[in-house]
């Protein structure tokens, strides 16, 4: 299979014509069995199957129901999907995307460039990635049923890695055009092009798939259905695991103490840290800089003082995460400023710090209080929550801890904006472009646009690196910007760059080529099949 990694692209830029095309007869491979169900886990459930405002990996469709344009493999190259291949012109300015011939939606429909055109700008419009990945897009044209042509008033040099079931999957355009995405009723039944037809959604429980005996690649896929389980109690999720009812698992299904414990008492069972190559997942605590005591950064810099990382790293994540005191996350070590490092902890700096700021501790021993909000989407932040309010109440500050399903919590923070401190974060991706720059750009200041810049932090000079660093071709120069950048954010501290957490996948020893791409829990499952 042809494959282009995104240094061959940053390179290829001025090359005029470049194409890249595969076969569509490669993708199955011979003497793998058919049938059997697949049964994943997924520790959220969301409102919605179709991921416009938000990645919801494994709770969602994308990959299994919903396709993008392209692939990625484990090196984060990227490969053909629904576009059998591409030509980037005009330095980059110019993207043409060949679509595949014969693929038809789930409900017989023909899947065309109009379905691109429309599916592209609903993701623009709606989510905050995206708006920065088509921000200098111009113009979609689509001069026929199976031909593409985006057009940029600047160069996109990280594009082909986000045209993805991830992060752009396709929809029927005459199934969503002239609605409200959030209200469409398709978020709950949708229709794709998959290898897995979306069959049932029984809330809170499960959801069902089942095989697309029309799927346009031939002799694919190999299962018969996949359901996915809905389990938020992490203990349930463990007992489910050791009955044998689960098979697989993405992103640190069962506590990190328990793994070791697991994998010796049932060797049906593995564990891979293999998926996680994009893994930019960090966990963050940002300010919202509208409230007024936030506002001073020596109060800022005193909080920094008040938390004990690597204590942090230890209790909360039990060792399985990394330093990560930079904006951008470790992974992306291209652009990672390793000069960078966390405030010392020093209980004291931190009294000193806020008593400079004017807040003494009174009477009663405490200064002020803050409101804690915490994203549920990962366990362990209920116990980060936790430890930061303990960490604070060292230094005076009170903190009220509120406790959200995942619908509140994005409601409560992104649209009400009622908290003060947010433990969470967002999954940087493979380029600062994907998922650093929406937290940190003012133009991403957006009452209602989930993970994007809740802290409301605005600097002119950050605001011109990203700008500068989105479109640049040459990978040095791209890099000084973004060493620039990183060190300007660290001298505000808009947000306490915690820590990257490093994630595994659990999965029962016959289920194979469950994970062939970089970005695990948003796998096809096209090419999966049970064989012990």
């Amino acid at each position: 299979m042809l494959r282009m990694t995104r240094r061959e692209f940053s390179l290829g830029l001025a090359v005029s014509g470049l194409l890249l095309s595969v076969p569509s007869s490669v993708w199955a491979q011979t003497g793998r069995p058919r049938g059997g169900t697949l049964s994943i886990v997924s520790s959220n459930e969301y409102p919605t199957l179709v991921p416009l405002y938000q990645n919801i990996g494994i709770a969602g469709t994308s990959g299994r129901v919903l396709e993008g344009l392209l692939e990625t493999r484990s090196d984060l190259s990227v490969a053909p999907s629904l576009c059998k291949k591409w030509d980037v012109s005009e330095g980059g300015h110019v993207f043409t995307l060949n679509l595949q011939e014969g693929v038809r939606f789930h409900d017989g429909s023909p899947f065309t460039s109009s379905d691109v055109q429309f599916s592209l700008q609903l993701i623009r419009e709606t989510n905050a990635r995206r708006k920065v990945t088509f921000q200098y897009l111009e113009k979609i044209e689509t001069p026929d049923p199976l031909t593409v042509i985006l057009r940029f008033s600047r160069p996109v040099p990280f594009l082909l890695t986000t045209l993805t079931a991830k992060s752009c999957p396709m929809l029927p355009r005459r199934l969503w055009e002239g609605t409200d995405p959030r209200t469409n009723p398709y978020n709950a039944k949708p229709i794709g092009t998959g290898p897995y037809v979306f069959k049932e959604w029984e809330r809170g429980s499960y959801h069902l798939l089942q095989r697309n005996p029309d799927y346009w690649r031939k002799d694919l896929p190999y299962l018969d259905q996949i359901i996915i389980k809905y389990i938020i109690d992490p203990g349930a999720r463990l007992s489910a695991f050791e009955s044998g009812t689960l098979g697989l698992g993405f992103q640190s299904p069962i506590a990190v103490e328990e793994l070791d414990r697991v994998l010796k008492a049932h060797p049906d069972l593995t564990a891979s840290t293999e998926g996680y190559e994009d893994n930019g997942a960090m966990n963050q605590l940002f300010f919202n800089l509208r409230t007024p005591v936030l506002q001073d950064v020596r109060v800022r810099e005193a909080i920094a003082h008040s938390l004990d990382v690597q204590d942090y790293i230890q209790r909360v994540w039990k060792g399985y995460a990394v330093s990560a005191p930079s904006p951008i996350p470790p992974n992306q070590k291209a652009f990672f400023d390793t000069g960078i490092k966390h405030r010392a902890f020093d209980v004291a700096k931190a009294e000193q710090l806020l008593d400079q700021a004017g807040l003494p501790r009174g009477a009663s021993g405490r200064r002020f209080s803050l409101r804690l909000t915490y994203n549920p989407y990962f366990k362990e932040l209920k116990g980060g929550a936790e430890f930061i309010r303990s960490a604070l109440d060292a230094i005076g500050v009170d903190v009220v801890l509120s406790n959200y399903d995942s619908a509140t919590y994005v409601r409560t923070v992104y649209t009400n904006a009622a908290f003060d401190l947010d433990l969470g974060g967002v999954d940087g991706g493979f380029d600062p472009t994907d998922g650093v720059q929406r937290i940190y750009i003012s133009s991403n200041r957006l009452i209602g646009l989930p993970f994007s810049n809740n802290s409301w932090y605005a600097n002119d000079q950050v605001d011109e690196l990203l700008d500068k660093a989105s479109v640049e071709t040459d990978p040095a120069i791209r890099r000084k910007y973004y060493l620039e950048f990183q060190k300007q954010v660290d001298r505000d501290l808009p947000v306490i760059n915690l820590v990257s957490q490093r994630l595994f996948t659990l999965a029962k020893r016959e289920i194979h080529d469950h994970t062939p791409d970089g970005f695990a829990s948003s796998p096809s499952f096209a090419t999966t099949y049970i064989q012990a």
